[in-house]
């Protein structure tokens, strides 16, 4: 089970407030995927982007500083993981590398 899941559904539970829906019902026993390996990566990505958004959208207007601390450690985790997943779908020519700056200290010499 997700350790983010875990943390804010005791925070949730401590405050005597509902816990939403668990998405575990949809998950199949199936091992064919009706996907390939590239649509799924690229998917899993943009959900750690939006988690990453979701997770600092809380972080800034949360007032409760317990609440503030796990959404940095989790946006910080999804962070990780969204830039594994960049560079998974790059080393599988899935995704052009992004420009980048110039080695200003090999140029010099």
């Amino acid at each position: 089970k997700n350790k983010h899941i875990d943390t804010f559904s005791s925070l949730l539970t401590k405050g005597n407030l509902h816990l939403p829906k668990s998405c575990e019902t949809e998950v199949t026993d199936s091992t064919v995927s009706p996907f390939s390996d590239r649509l799924m990566l690229l998917q899993t990505g943009f959900f750690f982007g939006v988690a990453v958004t979701y997770f600092n959208a809380a972080l800034i207007s949360s007032m409760r500083a317990d609440i503030a601390v796990n959404n940095e450690k989790a946006a910080l985790a999804s962070l990780w993981i969204f830039n594994r997943i960049g560079k998974e779908m790059i080393d599988n020519q899935w995704m052009e590398q992004p420009p980048q700056a110039d080695d200003r200290k090999r140029l010099d010499h």
